[in-house]
């Protein structure tokens, strides 16, 4: 990734190559159904992320991507409670997840304070 890349995007990559890294080890009963569905949000929400880089409409790409980590991080807690994903790497993924919410925090609050100031 280059200088010109945002960090939004970057800690989303890190976040999708650690889970990537990670499903192969969900057991296999669990692995195409909540993984899948985990990685499906990932993606979703990176989707989002960079469609609202160029989209008239940031305020809803932000919103869809911070809906749908929100439903990863719970599905992931699921993995968790059924033993099918150890605490210790949902802690891993968790430090990774954080800063990409904060970031879209920001992010939605600097569109907001724009749309405000420009209505």
């Amino acid at each position: 990734m280059n200088r010109e890349t945002p960090p939004v995007v970057k800690a989303m990559h890190d976040l999708i190559l650690a889970w990537v890294r990670q499903v192969e080890h969900v057991p296999r009963l669990h692995r195409y159904t909540l993984g899948s569905r985990v990685t499906e949000c990932l993606l979703n929400a990176q989707q989002s992320i960079l469609s609202g880089r160029v989209s008239e409409n940031r305020l809803k790409a932000i919103q869809s991507a911070q809906a749908d980590l929100e439903i990863a991080k719970y599905t992931l807690r699921v993995l968790v409670d059924i033993k099918a994903l150890p605490v210790k790497k949902l802690a891993h993924l968790a430090g990774l997840l954080v800063p990409v919410e904060k970031q879209l925090g920001g992010w939605e609050k600097q569109v907001r304070k724009a749309e405000a100031s420009g209505a």
